[in-house]
Order: structure tokens, then C-alpha cells, then sequence
């Protein structure tokens, strides 16, 4: 799902066959939503991983069987398509042991992929195609390049106490400083720590 931006439902749905050779490059032949057809090339880790899997379960013969199937007792291989209900208790139970928030779900692999792709200078077209969005603006939803630029921004919105505690800060740094050096004795006055206290005590505070 990361790799492929494909839905819980299309991964879940897949057959040995449409995980296939088309020149010198793996493809996937996922089916969306609608009946429709969509084949994406095959990102090169996703390609190790798959090979790995299909080694592993025994089913490279079986083109006609499922890519995954569920599990039973005895971490035996069934028949049966996973259904969307497996496919989140396993990732629940994965994130948790992770460290992951409890809200990781099947829908964040998609996400992730699309984040990912567009943080990394893909186009909104390209992400739309891969992903399999029929608007553009479903795609836009996930590009979050200018999430940072926005979040600096609203920072900027600070009342005039936030603003004077800030200049306080920047002043008392240096002239606190200075008092340290003196030994706590303060040129102002005998009593050098109260008068700190009483000019920058906010700022210390915070």
C-alpha cells in the first residue's frame, strides 16, 4: 500500500498473476474500486518483499490463487482472501508493538506513499495516476510540502504579553549573566537577586 498508493481492498484482492513481468520491470495489476483495472509499475523493494513472501508461502505455481490469504491456527495458510478486518488486527497489533499511535491504520500505507511521494518532488499529476484518483484535488490532500512554511507562520500569532515575556527573555539572558559573574553581588543595588526577580522573573518563570 505504500509502495503501490493502492487501497487495503485492492492489496487484499490481489492473485498471484497480477504480480507480473513486463519487460525487465515487475508490475502490479490491482482492481479498484468500480471493477476498474489499474497497473502501476512495481517499486523495487516492493518487488523484493513480494518475491520474499511468495518463496515463502509456497505459491508461485498457483497463478491463479490469492497473493494473500488468511491465516488460521497453526499459522497455516488458508484459501480465503484476507478481509479488510485481518488486514487492520494485524496492523493494530504491529503498530503497537512498533511504538506506532493507535491510529495507525490500513489508510495510513496509502497516505504515507502519496506524503512521501510528493515530499520527495513527485508531480500531482504522476500521484494522481499511481493512486488512481479520478480528481486532482483528492491527490492535493496529501501534499504537505508546505506544511512546515504554514506552521511557522501560526506561530507568529502572539498576544502583546507573549511578545514583551520574548523581549524579556533575550534581555534578562545577558544581564543575568553579568549577576552570575558578579558573584550575586548586583551593581544596582545590595540586594542583586531581588532585583532580578522583580525585572525578569516572568521570563524565568517561563
Amino acid at each position: 500500500m505504500v509502495y503501490s498508493f493502492a487501497r487495503v481492498s485492492a492489496a487484499a484482492a490481489l492473485r498471484i498473476e497480477d504480480y507480473f513481468e513486463n519487460g525487465k520491470r515487475a508490475w502490479l495489476r490491482l482492481h479498484e474500486k468500480g471493477g476498474k483495472r489499474h497497473e502501476v509499475p512495481c517499486h523495487h523493494n516492493l518487488a523484493v518483499y513480494l518475491d520474499a513472501w511468495i518463496k515463502a508461502a509456497g505459491t508461485a505455481a498457483d497463478k491463479k490463487g490469492l497473493l494473500f490469504r488468511a491465516i488460521r491456527k497453526g499459522n497455516r495458510l488458508t484459501e480465503n482472501p484476507m478481509a479488510r478486518s485481518d488486514v487492520l488486527v494485524m496492523i493494530k497489533r504491529r503498530a503497537e508493538a512498533a511504538g506506532l499511535p493507535y491510529s495507525t491504520c490500513c489508510h495510513t500505507f496509502r497516505a504515507t506513499g502519496i506524503t512521501t511521494y510528493m515530499q520527495n518532488g513527485g508531480t500531482l499529476e504522476h500521484a494522481q495516476q499511481i493512486a488512481a484518483h479520478e480528481s486532482p484535488r483528492t491527490t492535493k490532500l496529501y501534499d504537505r510540502t508546505q506544511d512546515e512554511i504554514s506552521l511557522d507562520e501560526v506561530e507568529r500569532i502572539r498576544s502583546k504579553q507573549q511578545k514583551r515575556r520574548s523581549r524579556c527573555r533575550q534581555r534578562g539572558v545577558p544581564l543575568l549573566a553579568g549577576f552570575i559573574h558578579q558573584g550575586g553581588r548586583s551593581p544596582w543595588r545590595p540586594n542583586g537577586l531581588s532585583r532580578v526577580s522583580a525585572l525578569f522573573g516572568t521570563a524565568l518563570q517561563d
